[in-house]
Order: structure tokens, then sequence, then C-alpha cells
């Protein structure tokens, strides 16, 4: 029987009780509203207050210092903590019958993030995360353009070291006398991935105009919309801005030969910061003359008053400092009234054309979550099917569908249930499956 389409088509239901003005794109954030991220298929529960990202390797900490794990969930109030406290040197904290927790760096805290979670709600999984503080959260990563160190990643202007506001997901920078509460981690990726820097090696001239990023595979423009590049290695002329960029036919425009060019999510976005740098905070060698502004993502917030036909809010990075923050009012979609957009720049980005990055990221996920979950998503290799937007197989051994819907990776059926449920971004999984190879 055929579930996941009839599932689907409730939405269209609702798209057509909705209001006129409600965009397709207000109804795919309705889905991610709708669906919840399932514990069992994003954390693995380790039954010490403890959780591991699959995606990542990493194992964090379910409660915030401060507070206690009592076996369901977390009691008790976070701690507020300086920057300095925080910081704890490994093997001096034990929990969990381990010594080695630390403070994360930015990019492994920000992986906890969901930026498609609506406004003032939490961006954390609140399953995996129970009883999680609306706060600050610190990094250890410290703020580029401080010189005296006297500050980290915070809320005003000036030198700080990084945290992560949970109660929005917007990364910001503080003094580290400022108190914020710590999540710690331990293990992960010793890729590069994960690393704050974005030296030249990690980079792969095409000669073109273009580069590969190796850790994620992505093929990028050197040159933001509206710059030139010259064979010199400079981007010449003044870089556009999304209010001068028509955002809906970015994906139809041609450079170095490829047509597949789009707005990057969020998360593309921030694997080009380099928080060992500010002004701007990435690589000049590979992207001369970038402008130290804000950059466009395809990634939006939802806004409380979406039903009244109110934009949602585009996730931006702005790279003075590389952080990751919602546009106030902006709304960087295909369907967006480009007038309305704030004067932010834009960089295009592409998958890149070799090795297991020729496969689509669909078709790369579809066969690695076969290989390595057969449990759920047997037997393989079953034909691909679009339904009302959505790319899905579904497995009769199991009785289950996997999906993916602007791209997001959704699941209904078998252990699952009858309930479309959110997995999460398909950035959150797509490098671990590529270097695997798709398999």
């Amino acid at each position: 029987m055929n579930l996941f389409p009839r599932a689907f088509s409730t939405l269209r239901l609702m798209e057509f009780r909705l209001r006129r003005s409600l965009s397709l794109a207000s109804l795919i954030a309705l889905l991610c509203l709708i669906a919840t991220p399932a514990l069992a298929v994003t954390y693995t529960d380790n039954r010490d207050g403890t959780v591991t990202d699959p995606t990542t390797g990493l194992t964090w900490m379910r409660c915030s210092v401060g507070q206690s794990w009592t076996g369901t969930t977390c009691s008790g109030t976070a701690n507020g903590y300086t920057w300095n406290n925080a910081n704890v040197t490994p093997g001096t904290f034990t929990f969990a019958g381990n010594s080695d927790w630390r403070l994360p760096n930015i990019r492994e805290l920000q992986t906890l993030i969901n930026r498609s979670m609506r406004a003032g709600f939490s961006p954390i999984d609140n399953t995996a995360f129970p009883n999680s503080p609306s706060i600050g959260f610190w990094s250890s990563t410290p703020d580029a353009s401080d010189p005296w160190g006297f500050n980290a990643l915070g809320i005003s202007s000036g030198n700080f070291t990084d945290y992560t506001y949970h109660s929005n997901g917007q990364s910001i920078s503080t003094s580290k006398d400022f108190s914020a509460a710590v999540r710690l981690v331990r293990g992960g990726q010793t890729s590069d991935f994960f690393k704050i820097a974005r030296p030249t090696s990690d980079y792969v001239d095409n000669g073109d105009g273009t580069v590969t990023h190796v850790p994620t595979r992505l093929m990028w423009k050197r040159c933001s919309e509206g710059q030139v590049w010259w064979s010199g290695g400079d981007c010449t002329s003044v870089a556009s801005t999304a209010a001068q960029v028509n955002v809906a036919n970015l994906s139809n425009s041609t450079f170095a030969g490829k047509s597949d060019w789009r707005l990057p999510t969020a998360e593309e976005l921030l694997t080009l910061v380099d928080y060992t740098l500010y002004g701007p905070a990435i690589n000049l060698t590979i992207f001369p003359s970038t402008p130290s502004t804000p950059f466009y993502s395809s990634s939006f917030v939802i806004n409380y008053d979406i039903l009244d036909g109110y934009h949602n809010t585009s996730w931006t990075v702005d790279f003075q400092l590389g952080l990751a923050k919602s546009s106030n009012g902006a709304y960087a979609s295909q369907d967006a009234t480009i007038t309305s957009l704030p004067k932010w720049g834009v960089r295009l980005v592409r998958s890149s054309g070799s090795g297991s990055s020729a496969i689509s990221d669909t078709d790369c996920l579809f066969s690695w979550a076969e290989k390595t979950l057969p449990s759920y998503f047997s037997p393989p290799n079953q034909s691909s099917q679009t339904s009302n937007g959505i790319t899905y197989r579904y497995y009769p051994t199991t009785a289950t569908y996997l999906g993916f819907l602007n791209r997001r990776i959704m699941v209904l059926g078998g252990v699952f249930g009858g309930t479309v449920t959110d997995v999460g971004s398909i950035d959150g999984y797509i490098q671990t499956a590529r270097t695997a190879n798709c398999r």
C-alpha cells in the first residue's frame, strides 16, 4: 500500500485551505513543523546520560553542566560559566566512565542546531537533550578579531569567543566574562571537516574560477555574484547583492560549463568560514575580494506569523566574523520579492563531479542507508519515485519509506510508525555517506 504519497496528500489539502498568500515554500516549512525528529534515528542512546551522533561520531552529555541525569531526563538548573571556567582541560572532568570530555568548538556545537525549527521553539532535539536551557552555550573557539584575548564569539560587536544560542540557533560573540551554559562533548571524527581553520590545502583549484572543498566535496564559485573571475587569480568588479540578483534564476545560471549552480544551505555556507580569520572570515587566497558582509543561504526560519502571510526569515552567514544569523525578515527563497531583500552577498555552490560526488546526494544517501541500515531499508536498490515534490523509495520487506524534500530526510512506516518523521538535513549525513563512497 502506497502510504507515503497518501501522507503527503494531507499537505496538499492544507495548501488548498491556506490563504493564497501562503507560498509553496511556506507549505514546505509547515512540513518541518509537523515532522518530529526521532532519537532512535538521529542519535544513539548510550543509556548512561550520553548520546552519540552517528553522522559525526561525536558523543554528547545529554544534560548541561550543573544538571543531573535521572535516567530519563535532566533535572536541576544549568550552571552559568565564564569562558575560561567553561573551557575545561580534557582529563579533568569525568562522566559516564570517561574523562576526555571537552568544550566543543563552534563547528561541533552547530551540528546540534536544526535551522528549520519554528522561531520560538528549541532548535535542538529535546528528546536527546531534555530540559535544555534557552540561553547561550559556549564553544571553545576564540574570536579571531580580538588581539588581546579578552573575548569569545557572542552578542555584541568586538572581540569575543564563540557560543551558540540554543534559543534560536544563532551564533554570536561576547565577552569571556559573560555567563553562559556548557554542554560537553568527546570523541568524534578526526577528519578536516571539524577543524576551525580552512587552509588553502583544503581546496582543489579547478582552474576555471571554481574550487572543490575536499572535506565536503562541494564545488564553489570563487567569486561572489556580480564579480568577474580573472585568470590571474582575482575577482574583479564589485560583488552584487541579493537585492540586485534575481534569486529565482540563480539555479539556472551557467558558469565553468556547469548549469546546476544553486544557493547554498546555511550549513554548506558555514563550511567555508575560517574561524582563525576575520573581516572577512574566509580564505582570501581561495575566495579573493570577498566582502565582509552577510551572505544569503537557502535555509529559512519559520516565523510565528507564517499563517498570516508573513515572509519567512532566511539564515545568513556574516563573513565579518563567520556567524550564522537569522536575517530579520528577509527571505532568499525561489519565490522571494527581490526588491524587499536586504543588500547582502550571494555565493553559489554545486555538487562536485568526481568520484562518489558524481552521484546525486539523494541517490548517494539511498545507497548508503540501504547498506548501513538494512534492518530498516530492505531489500536494497528499490526504484526511486517522485510524488508531490518528494523523491522516495519504498522497501517492501520492512514496509518503510525513505524520502527527500527540500534537502530534508523523511521516513514513514515500519518501526517509524504511520507519521512522517523528519530525520534531519541531508547536509548532516551526506559527508559520512560520501566518505563511505555511498555504501
